[in-house]
């Protein structure tokens, strides 16, 4: 289940206008996610084929210099986070480049929700439910996401802020 942004919460307008910004940090945080990923499994190889610990041989140097690389590829990818934060997107899933913008509808909280290959934010859920219950925002479709850009449910998300 998600859990509730504490950000100040965002129009639908404010959060399209960060996109230009959030695709690329979430370009760069999907791609690293993907290398940390290939790295882990190569260590998890590594690690498996030799008893769990690196022998003292001409191996040595490359687990540990892995290991660092590693690190350091994780503390860049909680700066590529940081970052979404900053702009008022929650990093939801890495892997599949999902983000949520803290917003409002009818008076309740909710996530805007917006996906790494989509070309606008076009989907929302309720702050109790999960991405897997994302639903489109009312006057756009699904095939490239077509539609009037505000339409009267997005023109209340942008009286609220």
């Amino acid at each position: 289940m998600a859990t509730p942004m504490t950000e100040q919460p965002l129009t639908l307008a404010a959060a399209e206008a960060r996109l230009p910004l959030v695709r690329r940090i979430v370009r760069d945080a999907v791609a690293l996610h993907q290398q940390i990923a290939e790295t882990r499994e190569r260590l998890a190889d590594m690690r498996q084929r030799r008893g769990g610990k690196p022998l003292k041989d001409i191996y040595a140097e490359e687990w540990l210099a892995i290991e660092q690389e590693l690190d350091q590829d994780a503390e860049r990818l909680a700066g590529f986070v940081a970052e979404l934060v900053q702009l008022g997107a929650k990093s939801v899933d890495l892997q599949e480049g999902l983000v949520a913008f803290s917003s409002e509808r009818n008076g309740r909280p909710i996530l805007l929700s917006w996906k790494y290959d989509e070309p606008r934010v076009a989907y929302w859920y309720e702050v109790d439910q999960g991405p897997a219950q994302r639903r489109l925002l009312e006057g756009r479709t699904h095939e490239g996401l077509e539609g009037p850009v505000f339409n009267r449910i997005e023109a209340r998300f942008d009286e609220k802020v």
